[in-house]
């Protein structure tokens, strides 16, 4: 056993001078398997986060896995190990360059296949299509307070206007197709919007306390929820997003607990369910600081099952482990923080977009 510790860590101190990129072998713990464990921590994880998101208005944080340019084979590699020998942790993050142009107050954000991005902005009643790189192409307007903003696999673009209480659905060229069940007055607010792979649209409903569920066709096909805090229930569900490997849908909202006081109010929670909205799991605990939850409005999850939370009252991205709930840690930078991040949406690029109003 000595004699194998040995080995294995001669390996990771060469492992680290090599690459430069993983964190230093930890001190050792008392007692040899503690610095067995601590070693193989090493070789895959950094530890520590480095927090890095904007802080001017207006601003996306986009967020990278590696961040790392000169041996992109080696870290693709480092990741789908890590991915699948040890249980998740923090990934790292860098700030990348944000989308500014012809953005005053960003409310939603979304991307397509090809991670092309596409922003509404509700004070402006108006969409901005950019590149993957954040070059502007073009808008949308005469929309009608639009809060969330979805694309599906063929490019048809859906826009939920709290207004009209509609979700509209666009095609590539911005033309209007259809809208959602009976058009308008279908919502009394689409706060969240998400297609699954096989083409079924779910949108959170946020004063209806639901989750609605629509056809590729845009018909209604059923209702997932209703008011109330227990398990399955809603209030003010304000986001929704898939994890297709798990096959599970994954919703954000505010069920109301007892306070101090014994008064009732907003808690913060997340829920999982199977497709078809059976109720799996939730977890959440509604406080301030690391791990808990304030005012969460947008959620995603990444392909590893990490699930983000935007927290717009503590101005930072929650991360969670989606299998049980485990606080994972935060994006977040005291010395330039977020400012009221509203939605967040991860990108097969291994980005993160958060929208700063």
């Amino acid at each position: 056993m000595l004699l194998f510790f040995l080995f294995w860590y001669g390996f990771c101190i060469i492992l680290d001078v090599m690459y430069n990129n993983i964190t230093k072998m930890r001190k050792f713990a008392s007692g040899i398997v503690s610095v067995f464990a601590e070693s193989i921590l090493s070789l895959f994880y950094k530890g520590v986060v480095k927090e890095h998101q904007y802080g001017n208005w207006g601003e996306f944080m986009k967020r990278s896995c590696t961040g790392h340019r000169l041996i992109p084979m080696f870290l693709l590699v480092f990741l789908l190990i890590a991915s699948t020998s040890i249980a998740a942790t923090m990934p790292d993050f860098v700030r990348l360059l944000p989308v500014t142009e012809n953005l005053t107050g960003p409310t939603a954000v979304a991307l397509d296949g090809s991670e092309y991005i596409y922003v509404t902005e509700s004070v402006n009643n108006i969409l901005h299509i950019y590149t993957q790189g954040g070059e502007y192409i073009e808008s949308l307007n005469g929309l009608e307070k639009p809060l969330s903003v979805a694309v599906d696999a063929n490019g048809r673009i859906y826009v939920g206007n709290k207004t009209s209480g509609n979700v509209e659905v666009y095609d590539a060229d911005l033309n209007l197709i259809l809208k959602l069940g009976n058009g308008d007055g279908e919502f009394g607010q689409p706060s969240s919007i998400v297609i699954s792979n096989s083409g079924m649209i779910y949108v959170a409903d946020s004063v209806d306390d639901q989750v609605k569920v629509y056809n590729p066709d845009g018909t209604a096909h059923s209702t997932i929820g209703s008011n109330g805090s227990g398990d399955g229930e809603f209030n003010f569900p304000t986001g929704v997003t898939i994890n297709e490997t798990d096959n599970e849908l994954i919703v954000v909202d505010r069920q109301l607990s007892t306070d101090v006081f014994g008064d009732q109010a907003q808690g913060a929670r997340v829920q999982i369910f199977e497709m078809n909205g059976t109720f799996k799991r939730s977890f959440g605990e509604y406080g301030v600081g690391e791990g808990l939850m304030q005012k969460p409005v947008g959620v995603a999850v990444d392909l590893e099952g990490r699930i983000y939370v935007a927290d717009s009252m503590q101005h930072v991205v929650h991360v969670f482990d989606g299998n049980d709930g485990t606080s994972l840690g935060s994006i977040h930078d005291v010395d330039n923080p977020m400012r009221t991040p509203l939605q967040v949406v991860y990108g097969a690029s291994n980005r993160n977009f958060c929208n700063i109003p």
